[in-house]
């Protein structure tokens, strides 16, 4: 019943909205129409009765209404200045202060719901975050952003954040790097059109609460709606707090299913610009599947690719990096850069781990392919 109520209520302030403006936009036009004929007639005016050309009485016209008044041409006769007292003094300069107030007006009401989040941006090829964490949701779309522009695909993309949060204006620090919101939710349909949605290149859908189970009903709800408005699902990134809820949504076609991790953002990155490279962040930060671990073992001035050749051809895992004499984790060394070492750090699968010895021994042998 709530939800329904709030679909109502938000409907009524966008038609309250719309009634408003094109109020608004009408008296602009009326205003600024008005001006216009008296203008119009008052050039006339001096054309008749200053025997002015229409240059000239247009300039007269235009100096006086203005208030600049140079005075190289100036009405001479009775009803000439009859006519600019009457159309300009006590009319045209009121008419003009009038027009120019309301759009001032109309210009400070535009930045208003520009910074309240009630503006359509009408965007294209941009990013869309649905949601705002329930913790500490300032500095976590600070981190993010910034991850964001740090790539060189998307440093200039734009991103409008879809929330319910900041009803004022956004933080200064989200401003500055280029965001914009708009105060919806995700649960109506015109929320969706707002941030034009269907011409996005990508669409971020948040956890309202990562601590939370119920946030994944929310969540599910959401790309069911971007299902019925055939999104392209590959565009789409969801979190998802419980790893038994995955499966529901890679049954409606959403693949990119990642865990919500607010430290981190940069694993949401890595499903942004390099899809897929996601889940092997995110199995850092498990023990289940794949996972980094530390190996005891002693290395004299052996190649890199060596290394990773006789792990990998033993079928144990995947060297990482290596530990330095400072106790430094070198990761991506050279192929044929010499190491010596006391440990390293290899990706293993939990179903079947390795311990040191078995690392030492495969390390002691020639590859297969020399």
């Amino acid at each position: 019943m709530l939800p329904r109520l709030n679909i109502i209520l938000s409907k009524q302030r966008r038609k309250a909205v719309y009634l408003r403006d094109h109020a608004v936009g009408f008296s602009i036009f009326k205003s600024f129409a008005f001006l216009l004929i008296i203008l119009i007639t008052h050039a006339f005016f001096m054309t008749l009765f200053e025997a002015l050309s229409w240059g000239d009485a247009f300039w007269l016209t235009l100096t006086t209404a203005t208030t600049v008044g140079y005075g190289d041409i100036s009405a001479a006769s009775t009803e000439g200045r009859w006519a600019t007292a009457l159309l300009l003094y006590c009319g045209g300069i009121f008419v003009l202060a009038n027009f120019a107030g309301e759009y001032i007006e109309a210009r400070n009401e535009r930045k208003s719901r520009m910074i309240k989040g009630q503006w359509n941006w009408n965007m294209k090829n941009h990013i869309v975050i649905i949601n705002t964490p329930a913790h500490g949701g300032d500095r976590f779309f600070q981190m993010l952003i910034k991850q964001i522009r740090n790539d060189d695909n998307y440093a200039d993309t734009p991103v409008q954040i879809l929330t319910r949060q900041y009803p004022s204006a956004l933080p200064r620090e989200l401003r500055d790097l280029g965001v914009v919101h708009y105060h919806g939710s995700p649960d109506d349909d015109e929320s969706f059109r707002m941030v034009n949605i269907t011409h996005a290149s990508h669409v971020i859908v948040l956890s309202k609460n990562e601590h939370e189970r119920l946030s994944d009903a929310l969540s599910y709800d959401i790309i069911s709606r971007l299902a019925d408005l055939n999104i392209d699902k590959d565009r789409v990134i969801v979190e998802c707090v419980e790893d038994s809820n995955r499966s529901r949504f890679h049954r409606l076609g959403f693949n990119t299913v990642i865990r919500p991790i607010r430290a981190y953002p940069e694993v949401l990155v890595r499903a942004l610009v390099a899809p897929g490279s996601e889940q092997l962040l995110e199995d850092l930060f498990t023990h289940d599947g794949a996972h980094p671990r530390r190996y005891q073992v002693e290395i004299n001035n052996q190649s890199w690719s060596d290394i990773v050749v006789n792990i990998m051809q033993s079928g144990l895992g995947t060297a990482m990096s290596y530990i330095n004499e400072k106790g430094e984790a070198i990761t991506n060394p050279g192929a044929d850069e010499k190491i010596t070492t006391r440990a390293l750090i290899v990706m293993v699968n939990s179903r079947s781990l390795p311990n040191d010895n078995q690392i030492t021994l495969c390390l002691h042998r020639e590859p297969l392919n020399q």
